[in-house]
């Protein structure tokens, strides 16, 4: 009988060892168990976005207030953030000429 070098057997007794903690892993992975339970739901029940939406038709939808004292195309400035606004400045002198 031809003897095995000692390389090729720690090879595979570490090939052995992989093969064997990828198992049990794996193996592990989908206990779940008996006793699983879904958990409650958190959302409470007046919570206004759980609503049902009849239609995703524009038209059936209620109307929103709209508060028309700042512009849309200045949309940053409702932040009213100093740094922002510099930045964005800077941005527009920077690209916009």
């Amino acid at each position: 009988m031809p003897r095995v070098p000692a390389t090729r057997r720690l090879a595979a007794r570490r090939s052995a060892a992989v093969l064997l903690l990828a198992a049990a892993a794996a193996v592990s992975g989908c206990a779940v168990g008996p006793d699983y339970r879904r958990p409650a739901d958190g959302v409470k029940p007046g919570y206004a976005g759980v609503r049902p939406v009849g239609s995703t038709d524009p038209a059936s939808q209620p109307s929103r207030a709209h508060d028309a004292s700042k512009p849309v195309a200045q949309w940053w400035t409702t932040f009213n953030d100093p740094q922002l606004e510099k930045l964005v400045e800077r941005a527009a002198a920077d690209n916009l000429t």
